[in-house]
């Protein structure tokens, strides 16, 4: 079953598995991100949680909170002074890659472990969102213990947001766009002929 979860995962991103194998990916040091700056923690919040809005209004949103206000390495309680209220969790689906199919967008370590978070999937049966969140949490841990670390439950203080990845949908007939936040900074992946900004 986590197998065809992974594989799931990498069928919402044909321009990640394909487009960086057959014509090449470029990662450019120090780039900046697309998402907008100078929005409060309380308003992207807000937005995120809205469910009257679109789920590209939300997606951004939630991608603005990470992109903006959390920083790789953080702990739970760094995390949890950004995504204070987390509600929108529940409308998105959080699965473990615990077995690599593909290529993922953030380091895959054997000491580590990685999710992927569709943000608010069109149908909850297929979980399948062209809006994904990339983490990489330290040490080996479940789904659950997951869910607690991002809402800044009690038991996760030895766990760090090591590393995350933006995954941003690919307009028709355009490459998309990854935004990959590590401790080295942030590099943008695109295909080789332009950014995609």
């Amino acid at each position: 079953m986590r197998f065809l979860l992974v594989i799931g995962f990498f069928l919402a991103f044909p321009y990640v598995v394909n487009g960086t194998e057959s014509r090449g990916a470029a990662n450019v040091p120090n780039e900046h991100t697309i998402l907008p700056q100078g929005e409060s923690v309380a308003s992207l919040t807000s937005r995120a949680n809205d469910s009257s809005n679109s789920q590209e209004i939300r997606a951004r949103a939630v991608f603005t909170l990470f992109a903006r206000h959390i920083q790789p390495g953080s702990s739970v309680s760094e995390v949890h002074r950004v995504l204070t209220d987390t509600a929108w969790l529940k409308e998105s689906d959080l699965q473990g890659l615990r077995i690599l199919a593909g290529w993922v967008p953030v380091e895959f370590t054997t000491e580590d472990t990685i999710f992927g978070i569709a943000l608010f999937p069109m149908s909850s049966a297929s979980g399948w969102s062209p809006w994904v969140i990339y983490l990489r949490l330290s040490g080996h841990i479940q789904d659950e213990e997951a869910l607690k670390f991002l809402r800044g439950a009690p038991g996760m203080e030895k766990t760090k947001l090591l590393e995350f990845a933006l995954c941003f949908p690919s307009p028709p007939n355009q490459t998309g766009r990854i935004e990959m936040y590590s401790p080295k900074g942030l590099r943008v992946l695109h295909e080789t002929g332009g950014h995609a900004d």
